[in-house]
């Protein structure tokens, strides 16, 4: 009875301290950096434009007929430009599961062929809290911008930033300099500097004296 109760008292002694703060609101949240981005290429094809149109009503043809679109000074049909903006959310949907779109805005600096590649790409600009700005580009296979902006969106404390740093936060030091707790309960202390030099200069008088054959 005594050695189960000594075990408990020793579990108990491992546990947090019973005024510890706990984490912060958004704290499982990974850290974000201004500079971090996203990207994805695609090629959209006739097909794709044609189900775009049929989804949101775009009876456009410059999208589809080949005349329609030299009539209106195009080497050929384009891409929707709301279907080329419509990577952006796709982007940030991707990488912030739960997020919630607030705003974006938009410019249509030049169209994209159907079937041509071209690349998205999110950037955050901005973060305070769970609101997240982006800089938003699409770009074609030169590296010219066909439609720009900003985006803002609301991310979910949960959300795991996909290819960014870990956001773990400063709280492990603590733990690891007071030491761990093994299976049984007992605390395991961290060696001191002291111990650790102690324990250096012992292997060096070892090995000048031979001992360690």
């Amino acid at each position: 009875m005594l050695r189960a109760a000594a075990a408990l008292a020793r579990r108990r002694s491992c546990r947090a301290p019973a005024g510890a703060a706990a984490p912060a609101p958004g704290a499982q949240r990974r850290a974000l950096h201004v500079g971090q981005a996203w990207s994805t290429t695609r090629a959209f094809s006739a097909a794709d434009a044609a189900g775009f149109g049929a989804l949101t009503g775009d009876a456009n043809p410059i999208h589809a007929d080949r005349a329609a679109a030299a009539a209106a000074g195009l080497a050929a049909p384009v891409v929707p430009g709301m279907l080329l903006a419509s990577l952006f959310p796709a982007l940030i949907g991707t990488a912030f599961p739960g997020a919630l779109y607030l705003g974006q805005s938009l410019k249509f600096r030049r169209p994209a062929p159907l079937g041509a590649a071209v690349t998205a790409t999110v950037t955050v600009s901005r973060a305070s809290g769970g609101r997240v700005a982006f800089a938003t580009v699409v770009r074609d296979a030169a590296g010219a911008v066909l439609v720009d902006g900003d985006a803002l969106a609301r991310v979910p404390a949960h959300a795991p930033a996909l290819g960014g740093d870990g956001g773990g936060g400063g709280g492990g030091g603590g733990a690891a300099a007071a030491g761990a707790c093994s299976a049984d309960g007992r605390r395991r202390q961290a060696p001191t500097a002291a111990a650790r030099a102690g324990k250096a200069a012992a292997a060096a008088a070892t090995l000048a004296s031979g001992g360690d054959r």
